[in-house]
């Protein structure tokens, strides 16, 4: 735990690990969305249903990561 909050301190770190978590949210979305795609599973009544489960995995996992670094910039995680 101390490595993480001494690690996530600096803020030009948590910013750039923040802006990579953005983009591994997107490409988990578009994975899992292609995923599905490439298996088959391409038709009117579940691919909606398919794109918004990828968005919703790849918020989630992306929000869980962020909030790690912004816990340590906001002082809830102390080394």
């Amino acid at each position: 735990m101390h490595n993480v909050a001494v690690g996530f301190a600096s803020v030009g770190a948590s910013l750039a690990y923040v802006v990579a978590m953005v983009g591994v949210g997107f490409h988990l979305w578009h994975g899992l969305y292609s995923l599905f795609g490439s298996l088959g599973f391409s038709h009117p009544r579940y691919t909606p249903i398919i794109r918004a489960a990828a968005a919703v995995i790849g918020t989630i996992v992306a929000l869980l990561n962020i909030s790690m670094p912004l816990a340590v910039l906001t002082g809830v995680l102390k080394g």
